[in-house]
């Protein structure tokens, strides 16, 4: 290597941060994230990263302010992380010309093509055994987030253990706009019987927003992990409690349903 591309790798290496990561703040910050819950958890885990020095302070300026902005704002913040070549945030498979690319799909489109290029460039190292989850994800956050947790690993490897509440938290995270619909339907990469969400007619009916327009997340075993979507708490606890044994390890479903009035013989 010569002389200036040894300076040159270590200015990168001092913008990214992550040469003089505070280890012993990674590590508090693992253990503190092991009580956090879902729907809070890539906004939690966005500021702790934004203070041990893992990412250069611009890039810690944007990660910071993400858990105050809604899903669209909090796409355009992390499209300029990613595209700012001062900012510069970490990121895997990204490209010149991944950013572009992206931006005349839908959501959906979008992560799966940020997928397949990721896909190309080698196994996931991260999410790779929760396949089952990556495709709930919105694709820059998938980005820019399995890149910030292959960097805490390379600093803590302990730091490994935080994947699986990653990648729910980024599902979670990822639900899209749901309406109730006048039967049962379902989106995702797994599709229980209707039966076992119609079966629950009466006790959503006890519910004062008795409609289903959630994202379960369900963990290998077949137990929601976590729900989002909605706004009726006794609608989320009566999901939570279902049982999906046939799930074929980590996945998600999206479930809407408008719950008809009960009938009176």
């Amino acid at each position: 290597m010569t002389r200036w591309s040894l300076v040159g790798s270590l200015a990168m290496a001092l913008a990214c941060g992550g040469l003089f990561a505070d280890r012993a703040g990674l590590e508090q910050v693992r253990q503190a994230l092991g009580v956090v819950a879902p729907d809070s958890y890539v906004a939690v885990y966005a500021q702790a990263m934004s203070e041990v020095r893992l990412v250069g302070p611009r890039c810690g300026e944007g990660l910071a302010v993400l858990q105050a902005l809604d899903p669209d704002q909090r796409e355009a913040i992390v499209r300029h992380l990613l595209d700012d070549p001062i900012a510069l945030c970490p990121a895997v498979c990204g490209g010149s010309d991944l950013l572009p690319s992206l931006a005349p799909m839908d959501p959906a489109e979008r992560t799966r093509a940020a997928l397949t290029r990721c896909d190309a460039e080698g196994p996931d190292p991260v999410f790779g055994d929760l396949a089952g989850l990556r495709t709930g994800m919105a694709a820059l956050e998938y980005v820019l987030f399995r890149s910030l947790q292959e960097r805490a690993e390379s600093v803590v490897p302990s730091f490994a253990d935080q994947r699986v509440p990653l990648a729910v938290g980024l599902v979670v995270a990822g639900t899209p706009e749901l309406v109730p619909t006048d039967v049962v339907a379902m989106d995702g990469t797994f599709t229980p019987p209707p039966g076992v969400f119609t079966a629950l007619a009466d006790t959503l009916r006890t519910c004062p927003s008795p409609h289903l327009r959630h994202r379960l997340v369900i963990a290998p075993g077949g137990a929601v992990q976590a729900v989002s979507g909605g706004t009726d708490p006794c609608v989320a606890k009566a999901l939570a409690a279902l049982q999906f044994p046939t799930a074929p390890g980590w996945s998600f479903v999206d479930v809407t349903w408008t719950v008809p009035p009960a009938v009176v013989p």
